[in-house]
């Protein structure tokens, strides 16, 4: 175990590029159960940037919250997200929302948000999850035009990014997770590096089965 946490660390912080507004992902297809929360927090490459989420249980979706601070971009994301079915033993999930982003020298965009997720819990303390996610970034750069700063004309793109990583317990209701977000299309490829603490808020989460499908 202690060899699967020193290469995941080395190779998150060896991925160092940095463009627009990178999250975490930290979803997978397990949801957290009804009436528990979930706290995160994660950076990115020494703390050049550091977000904080909120994720509350329902019946049948996880609703998740998102902040993010960096030195290239402050966002905002809203997501909910559902478990699907299972298949092979790794279960599958859809999340949509929104995610709000203003970058560096004042441009910002508004970016609808789809993503699929897949997870697979391989022992009692270590999950794996991955997936893709797709947004439609919609607003305004904010470039230099060879004589001034100024916003640019609206602007549409695509934006496509794969995510992997791993989950493990270290504490009672509290994982350490490590993550790599390779870029596809308009998104830079990012390493985070952060934890999950798992509020029951009335109800007691077994050891080894914090996440269930409900």
């Amino acid at each position: 175990m202690k060899k699967v946490i020193i290469v995941l660390l080395a190779l998150s912080l060896a991925v160092t590029a940095f463009a627009g507004m990178n999250m975490p992902f930290n979803h997978n297809a397990t949801m957290i159960p009804v009436n528990a929360s979930l706290a995160s927090a994660a950076f990115y490459d020494s703390f050049r940037l550091l977000t904080l989420e909120f994720t509350q249980g329902f019946k049948g979706t996880n609703a998740h919250a998102k902040l993010a601070l960096g030195t290239a971009a402050l966002g905002a994301e809203v997501l909910l997200s559902h478990n699907l079915f299972q298949w092979e033993k790794i279960d599958m999930g859809f999340s949509y929302g929104g995610q709000f982003s203003f970058v560096k020298n004042g441009g910002w965009y508004l970016s609808p948000v789809v993503m699929w997720n897949m997870s697979h819990k391989f022992n009692n303390t270590v999950d794996f999850y991955g997936g893709t996610k797709f947004m439609l970034d919609m607003g305004f750069d904010y470039r230099w035009n060879g004589s001034q700063w100024g916003y640019s004309k609206f602007a549409l793109r695509a934006d496509w990014a794969l995510y992997m990583g791993t989950q493990i317990d270290i504490a009672d209701n509290l994982e350490l997770f490590f993550e790599l977000t390779p870029g596809i299309i308009n998104s830079g490829s990012s390493g985070f590096i952060g934890v999950n603490y798992y509020i029951p808020k009335g109800v007691k989460i077994p050891e080894g089965a914090k996440k269930v499908n409900k």
